[in-house]
C-alpha cells in the first residue's frame, strides 16, 4: 500500500482476505421491496449517482460514481446474481483522493447472502 505508514499497512494486510459473517432479519415488507431498493440505498446522501443500474432477470449490474470535496472521487461497480433465496455479488471500489496518505485505492469484495429461515419473533 504505497504511502501508508507501516502500522496501517500491517493492519490492512491482516484484515484482507478474512471472511466476515453478519446475520440479520429481512422482514417480508423489506423483501417485498426487492433488491433494487436495497442497492439503491448505497447511492443516497447526495454525493453519489448511479451511471448504470440494472437488476433484472436475477442479475445485478450497477456502476455508482461518487465525488466529495474531502474524500475525492470514486466508483463502485456491483455485478452478480440476486434472488429470493440469496445473492452473490462482487463489488469493486476504486477511489482517487490526492489529499489522502493512501492516494488511490482499489478494494474488491464478494458478498454472499443466503436465506436461513423466517425471522424469529421478538
Amino acid at each position: 500500500m504505497p504511502g501508508a505508514p507501516p502500522e496501517m499497512a500491517a493492519q490492512m494486510k491482516a484484515a484482507l482476505g478474512q471472511a466476515q459473517a453478519t446475520e440479520f432479519c429481512l422482514t417480508k415488507e423489506m423483501s417485498d421491496k426487492g433488491f433494487e431498493e436495497m442497492f439503491r440505498e448505497i447511492g443516497k446522501g447526495g454525493e453519489c449517482k448511479y451511471q448504470r443500474f440494472d437488476v433484472s432477470g436475477g442479475k445485478l449490474d450497477a456502476l455508482l460514481e461518487c465525488e466529495s470535496k474531502t474524500e475525492g472521487k470514486g466508483t463502485i461497480k456491483m455485478a452478480g446474481t440476486v434472488g429470493s433465496e440469496g445473492s452473490d455479488v462482487t463489488v469493486e471500489i476504486d477511489t482517487k483522493n490526492p489529499a489522502s496518505p493512501m492516494g488511490n485505492t482499489v478494494i474488491g469484495m464478494q458478498m454472499i447472502s443466503k436465506r436461513t429461515g423466517d425471522c424469529k419473533a421478538g
